[in-house]
């Protein structure tokens, strides 16, 4: 939880890679340098909704959100400096699933829950239940009842496109929801 020495190796990697790449034409390099950030966070998405780590307790859980935060800081700067168009490339993913997680007031949650669905239309209830059940501090029938006030049914299609972060992110099987 307090190391970031992956975090480290990768920034290390993408600056080092990404120098060797600033040869290409500048199209070619920010089409390379944007796929591999985008890469990079659903990796990121991946590791938190595939529920490695349950929290224990509050304080836990606000370290945890706190290093995803950094991270995701870590991440923006780095592809800042390295894209010639830095327009918004899903780090505020990351930023967003900190705030679910490190939020205290769980009768908050929903509208948590609501602004991440209104940000990132791709994402499934699957996705949101893990984030919940990570939390460590919700028993099954208080993530179900969130999902339920969270009315995610009647948010249509949505228009997540192409560049959708969770559209390709497989939530291990959560059989304790039984849906």
């Amino acid at each position: 939880l307090t190391s970031s020495a992956a975090m480290d190796t990768i920034v290390v990697t993408v600056e080092d890679y990404g120098s060797d790449f600033k040869y290409l034409k500048q199209k070619f390099y920010d089409q390379l340098m944007a796929r591999m950030l985008k890469r990079l966070i659903k990796e990121y998405v991946a590791a938190i909704v595939h529920k490695r780590i349950v929290f224990k307790q509050y304080e836990e859980r606000k370290k945890g959100a706190e290093k995803i935060e950094k991270e995701a800081t870590d991440i923006e700067r780095l592809f800042m400096k390295s894209l010639s168009d830095p327009k918004d490339f899903h780090w505020k993913v990351l930023h967003s699933l900190a705030d679910v997680i490190k939020l205290k007031d769980t009768t908050m949650l929903c509208l948590e829950i609501k602004g991440l669905v209104m940000s990132f239309p791709d994402i499934r209830t699957e996705h949101i239940q893990a984030l919940l059940s990570l939390r460590g501090d919700l028993k099954n029938n208080d993530i179900r009842q969130i999902m339920q006030d969270s009315d995610l049914d009647s948010r249509g299609s949505g228009n997540a496109g192409e560049t959708g972060i969770f559209k390709d992110i497989v939530v291990p099987s959560l059989s304790l929801f039984g849906k």
